[in-house]
């Protein structure tokens, strides 16, 4: 008869399904069984009215062929997530074992769900290719901290730089091999999970918290929005022209609100192209990554002379450990001897020569003195 099959050795199956090797095992246990989702947060922007910032947002989101993109995300297999983790044990891999279906990993696919663009060279990465620290200067483990990255990604994104989201959050998967954090990314791997046929318990309906509204936005930005409002009723009124007084009751659009029709040989061309930044906005991104090189020299030669400082000391301490009696004085190992009639005589004569040396060391401070 063959033999059954137990509770026991289903278990080992299961676990030898989920899990290539003995590290991503570990890995899962130690890091990612209780992790808690790092969830991508897309914003609302169909339900809100595009008024003052949030029309800004969308010229940037349509600028960039981001509206996929930027939308907010339906809810994740958290399971399978940790799972796609745990196999992740090397940054060379570009196929994850996940449940015993390998899921390839790389750029284009990520691009091509987003329906963003590939790019060869683009700017952004140009840009980090030229700023090389050689530490840490602006972690961003604190909320009001920006790191580096953030803000090259930042000055990018506003001045219409050409940016591979692809290789940015493909870059990011991988860092979760050496790092503690994450899960990053849920939404991306689940998709990239789902196109490799792997089952996931997804729900049809729902979305993920946290997605970024228009008053969470208005919340974060509403100061510029009041200081703006002022501005704008601070201005002189037109004489010619008079207000209804059935639209008093109505708020004036944004100019941000009004569509303007297109010309049709510029029909492909997005909007926010054609307008460029300011130059006072140019100014301030520029003396803005002026501050942070002075800041990164700054560090760099801390750095510099706190490492000079350790190999000083530590190239005292060695020569101390060597030969310790050029920096200490010789003991006097006679005052472990016996006593005898001529002992004393030998102390006093000792004793009289250190006093004499003394005599000497005083007079010659007396004469400095003078």
């Amino acid at each position: 008869m063959p033999r059954k099959r137990t509770c026991a050795s289903a278990q080992i199956d299961e676990t030898q399904s989920k899990f290539h090797c003995v590290e991503a095992k570990v890995r899962y246990e130690s890091i990612y069984k209780n992790k808690q989702m790092h969830t991508e947060k897309g914003f609302t922007l169909k339900e809100s009215n595009y008024r003052d910032f949030m029309a800004r947002i969308r010229q940037i989101a349509e600028a960039l062929n981001w509206e996929l993109f930027c939308e907010k995300r339906p809810s994740v297999d958290e399971e399978l997530v940790r799972e796609f983790y745990a196999n992740l044990t090397s940054r060379e891999m570009t196929e994850v074992p996940v449940r015993g279906i390998k899921v390839p990993i790389n750029s284009n696919a990520i691009n091509e769900f987003f329906e963003l663009p590939d790019f060869e060279n683009d700017e952004y990465s140009s840009l980090m290719s030229n700023i090389k620290p050689k530490f840490l200067l602006l972690p961003s483990s604190h909320g009001t901290t920006i790191s580096l990255e953030r803000m090259v990604l930042l000055y990018s994104i506003l001045t219409g730089k050409t940016i591979d989201v692809g290789k940015i959050i493909l870059k990011e998967i991988r860092n979760c091999v050496t790092r503690r954090f994450g899960p990053d990314f849920p939404f991306t791997i689940t998709i990239m999970c789902l196109k490799a046929e792997i089952l996931a318990n997804v729900k049809k309906t729902g979305y993920i918290q946290g997605t970024i509204t228009d008053w969470d936005l208005y919340r974060v930005a509403g100061d510029s929005v009041l200081q703006q409002q002022v501005e704008e009723s601070e201005e002189p009124e037109d004489p010619e022209e008079e207000e209804d007084p059935s639209m008093q009751s109505f708020e004036v659009p944004n100019k941000a609100d009004q569509v303007e029709p297109k010309d049709e040989s510029d029909a492909g061309t997005p909007m926010y192209r054609t307008q460029s930044p300011s130059p006072d906005f140019q100014d301030e991104l520029s003396n803005l990554m002026d501050f942070m090189q002075h800041m990164q020299w700054q560090q760099q030669a801390y750095w510099r002379y706190s490492k000079m400082r350790d190999d000083s000391f530590r190239s005292a301490f060695q020569r101390i450990y060597n030969d310790p009696f050029i920096f200490v004085p010789e003991f006097p190992d006679f005052i472990f001897e016996p006593w005898t009639p001529l002992s004393k005589k030998e102390l006093g004569d000792s004793c009289k020569g250190d006093n004499d040396g003394a005599k000497d060391e005083s007079k010659m401070e007396g004469s400095a003195n003078k």
